[in-house]
């Protein structure tokens, strides 16, 4: 019997079933779907260094979503890494 997304997300819901499901298929829609889950905070904190490994990795077998998303999250981290020092600014105006 071949394991499916339907029977591992029913077996083990949220992240667990998709990483078992990675874990035998290589399979880049599901990284996608794992960068998504790791990049939100559906199941805890967000933990962007796991999130950019699987956009990345799905981003190299060419889902476009994936190249999407790894180019958005670089936006925002520039823009959290900008924000301290644009707040010193406005605050010295």
């Amino acid at each position: 019997m071949r394991l499916t997304l339907c029977s591992i997300m029913i077996g083990r819901p949220g992240p667990l079933g998709l990483l078992k499901l990675f874990e035998l298929e290589r399979d880049p829609y599901v990284a996608n779907s794992l960068g998504y889950i790791y990049y939100s905070d559906r199941f805890g904190s967000p933990d962007y260094e796991k999130a950019f490994y699987y956009f990345d990795y799905a981003a190299g077998d060419g889902v476009v979503e994936a190249t999407y998303k790894l180019s958005r999250a670089e936006v925002e981290k520039t823009t959290e890494k900008a924000k301290p020092a644009s707040q010193k600014m406005f605050r010295a105006v």
